[in-house]
This record gives structure tokens, sequence and C-alpha cells, in this order.
């Protein structure tokens, strides 16, 4: 009788044992983690000069919490702010009460009596999107806490007191009752990352000096006091801010720079070319524009850290880059992109078989233009006639004829007149559009690669003429007479030494022999007051086969212009740098092993403030992209395989506000895009 009452009370016991600890593992299997996206700062994080009617809907706003709290220092009953006590939804913010124009520094937080809206929006909306596509299951929340007029040195100070500091303050209480909302939730709080717009009010005497110190000091007080300590940082600030006549502005940029490479877990965020509504704020479109750039940059850096343990010289596969194909069935050399029929979609136009094509977006549907016996090698595009339309340009090699393709009022039904540009150089094997004169409007630049008269051996620019549409060519101007031997392939041009004068850079891969005939270089010519005049001669290296792309382009974020190259017809990716005592210039390999790496791109592919650089290999058969760590160390990443190219163009095809590519597929018979997926 005990022995049967002791098994029930034992086994009543362990079944209630059993079920506390089922019930406790499916508690802890079923809790939510949720990430939180800080963004701070002061007006342009606020948003002051933004339009709510610019801002378009998204469904992706009912899925991100939000918190907020704008306004003007110091924080106060004034303030636009969301519920206390509740989460809302990404949104708007309304204008506040700013008080009486009496109080000081009360103007309040929006222009717009609709309110306005930050970078946050664009933000969270691309970081949703591409956890979505990555299968990312934890939730999404905003925390915004933004101050007008605001400094490092005072409102932000972590260790002020009373008005001095109370902006830090209160960024820490709307953090933590962010997080106590969540936990209510029972939720589990991931800090994600840090969007810090700020640094204009520092630019005076007494507080750019040292802004740097103060900013990196009241970060890590950050970290310390949300106990966080590899949270990502990224910085920012309106580098056009009273476009270029507040003379301490340039350090505050030099600082933010400074801190996004040296501070841990930080990146710099460029602003340059966001859309400004004064010389203070930005205006809608460019607050959009620097909310996807912050993603951008949080997106390469979680893709480090997930990576840290890879060696550099290993290719990370990108497999989230998606490959479309727009064009098959003949070999491709040249492809261009860009809005040709006025829709607001990226077309290419490409010439494959001896045909030029229009490939209209989104379907790619393709439409025949010029006289349909054109082998072009190389092409660009540009707005020849000043109709605000886009033009396409393009070239065989040798013979060389160049011609452009005008653009008719009906793109898509009327024909395109072919119209010549030049036909007296040989071995055009690359063309770009650029501004050589200064004068305002783009002009052209050429190889003339062949030992063929009139212009054996040379690089030319080409002047648009008044009325393009009548001229029975353009003016022709020859830059590097006779001093570009051994069959030049492309063009780079930018202010190489710091003159203010755009000066060019070209590659000779050889012409096949032991010698190379004097090729085998990568050079630049430096213009003189009058572009129309020959340019001066300067060697990079004279010991480079294959030699055939470069683009000038600062690489380690010191202010001076670096070059990037590639051996087209040979072996490797580098980079040159100069020696700023001399004319030498010292190599740095970037990729020592990619085969025929014959087209290039240099620009912020992740838009993280520094130059990346982006090729497809045609023996090697790769895309592949080279993400820079702002000081000229780069790391490979692989886009994708089996697939050749002649020619590259970065562009954001899909309208997503990230930069994709477009190749020009050569033997791969092709025309593809890769879709950038951040």
């Amino acid at each position: 009788m005990h022995t049967l009452c002791f098994d029930y009370r034992l086994g009543f016991l362990i079944a209630i044992h059993l079920l506390a600890t089922c019930s406790l593992a499916s508690a802890t299997e079923n809790t939510k983690s949720i990430d939180f996206l800080i963004v701070a700062g002061q007006s342009n994080a606020t948003g002051f000069d933004t339009d709510p009617a610019m801002l378009g809907t998204d469904e992706l706003d009912a899925l991100i919490r939000f918190r907020f709290r704008v306004g003007d220092p110091p924080p106060d009953d004034h303030d636009s702010m969301s519920s206390r006590t509740e989460w809302t939804r990404l949104s708007v913010q309304p204008v506040g009460n700013p008080g009486p124009k009496s109080e000081p520094r009360q103007y309040g937080n929006f222009v717009n009596p609709a309110g306005g809206f930050g970078p946050e929006i664009s933000f969270a909306r691309k970081l949703k999107r591409r956890d979505q596509h990555l299968g990312r299951d934890s939730d999404l929340a905003v925390v915004k806490v933004a101050f007008s007029g605001t400094s490092v040195a005072d409102d932000w100070d972590p260790t002020g007191e009373d008005k001095r500091g109370a902006c830090y303050r209160a960024l820490l209480e709307e953090v933590r009752a962010a997080q106590s909302l969540a936990e209510a939730e029972g939720m589990t709080v991931n800090l994600r990352g840090l969007v810090w717009v700020q640094g204009e009010s520092d630019a005076n005497a007494n507080d750019a000096p040292k802004y740097a110190e103060r900013l990196t000091a009241m970060f890590a007080t950050l970290r310390h006091d949300l106990k966080a300590e590899r949270l990502p940082i990224l910085v920012s600030v309106n580098v056009h801010f009273h476009e270029g006549k507040n003379k301490f502005m340039p350090d505050i940029i030099a600082a933010q720079k400074y801190v996004g490479h040296e501070f841990s877990d930080c990146r710099y965020v460029d602003t340059s070319g966001a859309g400004l509504a004064n010389s203070v704020h930005f205006n809608s479109e460019g607050t959009i524009e620097i909310g996807r750039r912050f993603a951008s940059a949080l997106f390469a850096m979680e893709r480090v850290r997930t990576s840290v343990n890879q060696q550099a010289s290993v290719p990370i596969k990108s497999s989230y880059w998606t490959k479309h194909v727009v064009f098959e069935g003949a070999a491709c050399m040249t492809a261009v992109a860009g809005d040709f029929t006025g829709d607001g979609l990226i077309d290419i136009v490409c010439n494959a078989g001896k045909k030029t094509q229009l490939l209209v977006a989104p379907d790619w549907k393709p439409i025949m233009l010029g006289s349909g016996n054109m082998d072009w090698i190389h092409s660009e595009s540009m707005d020849v006639d000043g109709d605000g339309d886009l033009d396409v340009i393009g070239t065989p090699y040798n013979p060389g004829r160049i011609v452009w393709l005008e653009c008719p009022a009906n793109p898509l039904t009327d024909r395109w007149h072919e119209r010549l540009i030049d036909d007296q150089v040989n071995g055009v094997h690359g063309l770009l559009v650029g501004n050589v004169d200064n004068v305002g409007r783009l002009d052209l630049l050429a190889t003339s690669a062949q030992p063929k008269a009139p212009f054996p051996y040379s690089l030319v620019w080409y002047r648009i003429p008044k009325d393009p549409l009548t001229a029975e060519r353009w003016e022709r101007f020859v830059f590097a007479a006779g001093d570009a031997p051994g069959l030049s392939h492309y063009l780079g041009v930018g202010d190489i030494n710091g003159d203010g004068l755009p000066d060019a850079a070209s590659g000779a891969k050889g012409d096949g022999t032991a010698a190379g005939a004097d090729g085998q270089w990568f050079a630049w010519w430096q213009a003189g007051e009058d572009a129309t005049q020959p340019w001066t001669k300067e060697m990079v290296s004279a010991k480079q086969p294959g030699a055939t792309n470069i683009h000038p382009a600062d690489v380690n974020g010191d202010g001076k212009m670096d070059l990037i190259a590639s051996r087209g017809h040979g072996v490797g990716v580098v980079w040159f740098e100069r020696d700023t005592n001399s004319a030498t210039w010292t190599e740095h390999t970037i990729d020592g092993e990619l085969r025929e790496p014959h087209c290039l791109a240099a620009i912020d592919l992740d838009r993280d403030g520094d130059m990346d650089v982006a090729t497809v290999a045609y023996g090697s058969e790769r895309a592949m992209w080279y993400e820079n760590d702002g000081r000229g160390n780069f790391k490979s990443h692989l886009i994708g395989e089996k697939q050749q190219a002649y020619d590259i163009r970065v562009i954001d095809l899909d309208k997503d506000g990230d930069l994709d590519l477009v190749v020009a597929g050569r033997a791969s018979n092709n025309v593809v895009w890769y879709e950038n997926p951040n």
C-alpha cells in the first residue's frame, strides 16, 4: 500500500517536472530575437528639409517597429515623440511643438508642416528587404534620436551635466526604453548598428581640432553604457555643408574618415552627390539615398564579420549575386547602360554579331539601331546634342571610325541616325567620356593604337561641336602624339597630380613579341592649362605584360590620387601608390592570379566611403569584386563563374539603391547583369 502510494506520488512529481522542463525548453526555443537600428545626430539625421510626399509607401514599413524623439536641444516637451508605452511602425514623423522663437535654438524639427523623415526609412527598408531575401527571421526595430543644431562638444558630451550632454542622455533613455518594450514581449535584443549623421555644428575653430577625439570617446562610452562593445557604427556628415565656404568642414570630414578607419567596428559613409535642399540640408531624394548607403555599408561590415577567419587571398563566394541574361547568341565586346527610352528604367545597348541593339527594360526586347553592320569593340553614352536624352557612341578597332547614334524623340520606333565623329584614327580600342577642358561640358577621349598614319601610337580627345547634328566631324586634339606605343587599350581620366586639371592614363599590352614593341606599360599624361596642346607623359611602370585598364582613384584614403589597373591580356589586378617626394610609383597586388581581367571598374561598390574594384576575367571566367578596407587592403569576393567579359559597366540597374554590374560577355556569347545583393 505504501509502496503503491510512493510510486504514484513519485510518478506525479516526475510528470510535473517533465512538464515544467518541456515548457521551459519550449519557451527558450520560441524566444524571438529583434535587431535594433539606432539613428542619431543633428538636423540631417532628423530630416529637417524633407517632404513626406516624396517618400512613397512600402509594405515593409508595417513590419518594422519604430520609436523616435526628434527636436531641438535640449530635449524637452517640445520634441516630436512616439508613444512612450508602445511601439509605432516605421513612418513619417510629425512636426513637434518648437515653442516661442524667443527661446534659444527652438526652431522646430521639420520645415514641412506635414512633418518629415530622416535616413532611417530607406535604411531600414533596404535592410529588411535583404533580410527577407536571405531568410533572416529576426524582427527589426528603429530607434531614432536626433536634435537639430547639436554638437559633440556640448550636446552629445557623455560627461556633461544639465543641458550639456542632454542629447546623449536622451539617446540612452530612448534605447533603454525600447529595449524594455522588446523584452516585455519576450524578445532578445541585438543592437545591430548605429547610424551617426552629425558634425556640422562642430565645424568651428574651437571644436573641429578635437572632433575626432570627442567622437571616439562618445562612441566608446555609448558602447559601454549599452553593454554592446562591438556595436557597428556608421558615421557621416553633409560634405557639401555651406557649399565649401566653411573652412573647418574639411577637418570634420577628415576626422570622420579617421574615426571610420581607426576606431574598431566603425565605417565612414560618404554623402557626396546626395541631393541637397540648400547649403545645409539634404533634400528628400538625398536623404533616401544616404539611408541606402548606410544599409550597403552595414551589409559590408556584416560580410567582413562572417568571413573574419578566412584568408583575404581566398575568394569569398557571394552566392547572392544573381546573374540575369539579357542577350544570347553572339560574341559581344561592348555594352553600355542607361535610360535610353525615358521611362525611368535602365536599358542596355550592346553590339554583337556586327549589330547594335537596344535591349529595352524590363523584358529586354531588342531593337536594331543604325545600319546593322557595325563591328564595335568599345562604346560610350552621353547626351551629345543636349536634348535631354542619352545618345550612343561606338567604334570598330581598325580602321577606326568613331560614330554616334542620335537618340530620336521616339526611341522605340524612330530611326537612330548615325553621325561621324572621326575616321582618321586607327586602333581605337578605348573610348571614354570625361570633362577634359574643364569648361563644364563632357568631352570624348580615344586611343589611336595602331602604327598607322596620320596618328600612330597616339591618344586623342574630342570636343563636341556647337551643332553636332550638322558637323562633318568633331574637333580632334592629339594630347599624346606618338608616345603611346605598343597597342594601347583603355583610358582613365582624373586629376592625378592635384593641380586641378584633368589628366589621363592608359595601358599598352605589347604586340606579342618578347620586347613588346615598347608596350607592356602603364603611364599617365599631365595636362597643361591649355588642354588642346600636347600633354606631358610620365611612366608609372614599364614592366606590365598585357597591360590594358587603368583608373585614377584615391585608394588608401590619404587624399592623394593613386591608380588602379589590370592586365587584361595578362595576369593580375594591381594598384599603384605614388611617392609624393618623387615621380616613382609603388605597385600593390589586389589579385595576382586572375587571368585576362580585360574590363575594370573602380567605384565605391559597397557605399562605405572607399574605392572598391570589380572585374570579369575572360581567361579565368570569373566575375570578381574586391572590397577595400579604406587603407588599400583588398578582400576578394567571387560574384560568379563560367562567364567571360570584354567590357563592364556599373549602374543601379534595378533602381533599388545599390550598384549592379553590366557585362559584355565576349566568347560567352551573351550580355548579362549581376544583381547586387546589398
